[in-house]
């Protein structure tokens, strides 16, 4: 679904003069089907951090001036 959805989620960012769209609070770095997804559809990561239970995550970053 996620595969179907987000060329239309990019289109509509770029309509509204997006340049870029931020996981913000991310993807849990243990999840690599996630990270696979997101890196598919052209997210870079940019940054971690660790939450309050100690879980580490990835902020990731898709650049919408870049075509995929």
């Amino acid at each position: 679904m996620g595969t179907l959805a987000l060329p239309l989620i990019r289109d509509v960012a770029r309509g509204l003069g997006r340049t870029r769209i931020i996981l913000w609070g991310g993807v849990l770095a243990g999840n690599a089907r996630a990270i696979r997804y997101y890196e598919k559809n052209g997210f870079r990561p940019v940054g971690s951090f660790a939450s309050a239970d100690g879980s580490l995550s990835l902020d990731m970053m898709l650049d919408l001036r870049r075509r995929p």
